[in-house]
């Protein structure tokens, strides 16, 4: 499990290790492993809410059952469509010169789509990055805005035209993620597509994007949805409504992203890729065999349940002491 952090989400590697100790394990212990909905159900009336201390906690329930029938986690799901997805590589330094060097080398790697951090500089240096940038890259990059709901709409309505004319094609959460009917209005008027982040956890907040037209393309996050299954049954629904599907990531080591590559495998149709870069930016991994990516396309790894085995020296050499 990661955590989205505080300000994020709520949850933070704390509350999500408390969680699962105190309150989580206890209801799983003794329990059959493959009665899958039984035991999401016996979390569900243990405590309320902190969907990312249940997703890591069903992403281990799944690798146990995948390696008990010997079959990939994506079986369980419903069966492999796809195995490789486009990566979208982000760029999130102050530093255009650097972030130019970084997207020349995906580049070369075969990644071809590229998001930009943003929000967290005042609005004209942040613009200011952004229109640099896009004139440092080459044209017909495939070029694309992570506000982290930092904008609100008289920003937004003052600054996207900027953006779509130096080449940026989608913007994800520009606006708070309670702001549905503001973020509606800016769609409408907005030359790009506008992708919730924030704004999307779960069926009820999925439904309430559909039915005001807040959004034409949803990050999808087994974290912040409470696991696989429940991204599975989410992004189903947001497949019939139309709208286009993408692959977040919350920094994730080989575990988590294998988790979000064969729940990707299921889904097949990722119309604007993934971001599952989270092990290429962390310092180590806590697995023997890492997910990898080639030409700009991340596999999915082959093998039972996830397919990638934990390194339990490594789990020894990260473990922090409860409350420590």
């Amino acid at each position: 499990a990661t955590a989205g952090g505080p300000r994020w989400s709520g949850d933070s590697i704390e509350s999500v290790q408390t969680i699962v100790i105190t309150h989580l394990r206890p209801v799983l212990l003794g329990q059959p492993v493959m009665s899958l909905a039984a035991l999401m159900a016996r979390m569900d009336r243990a405590a309320y809410g902190n969907p990312f201390a249940k997703a890591g906690l069903e992403m281990a329930l799944l690798d146990m059952q995948g390696k008990i029938l010997d079959v990939p986690v994506a079986t369980l799901l419903g069966g492999i469509v796809r195995d490789s997805f486009a990566m979208c590589w982000p760029l999130g330094s102050a530093d255009v010169a650097l972030d130019v060097e970084i997207a020349q080398d995906k580049q070369a790697q075969g990644i071809r789509a590229f998001k930009v951090k943003m929000g967290a500089l005042p609005v004209d240096q942040d613009m200011a990055r952004a229109l640099a940038l896009a004139k440092a890259l080459p044209a017909g990059t495939d070029l694309r805005i992570d506000l982290n709901a930092a904008w609100d709409e008289r920003t937004g309505r003052r600054q996207f035209t900027a953006l779509a004319e130096a080449g940026y094609r989608t913007i994800e959460q520009p606006l708070p993620r309670d702001q549905l009917a503001n973020h509606a209005r800016l769609a409408q008027a907005s030359p790009m597509a506008l992708m919730a982040d924030e704004s999307l956890t779960d069926l009820p907040s999925l439904l309430a994007i559909a039915q005001t037209g807040a959004f034409t393309a949803l990050s999808l996050k087994p974290m912040k949805s409470g696991g696989l299954t429940a991204t599975r049954d989410l992004a189903r629904v947001a497949q019939t409504l139309g709208l286009s599907l993408y692959g977040g990531c919350f920094l994730e080591t080989s575990l988590g992203t294998a988790a979000n590559l064969h729940l990707g495998a299921v889904l097949g149709d990722l119309a604007l890729g993934c971001e599952w870069m989270g092990p290429w930016w962390l310092c180590d991994d806590i697995t023997n065999n890492c997910v990898t990516m080639q030409d700009g396309q991340i596999r999915l790894p082959t093998g039972a349940g996830l397919g990638v085995k934990v390194d339990h020296e490594k789990i020894r050499q990260f473990a922090v002491p409860r409350g420590g």
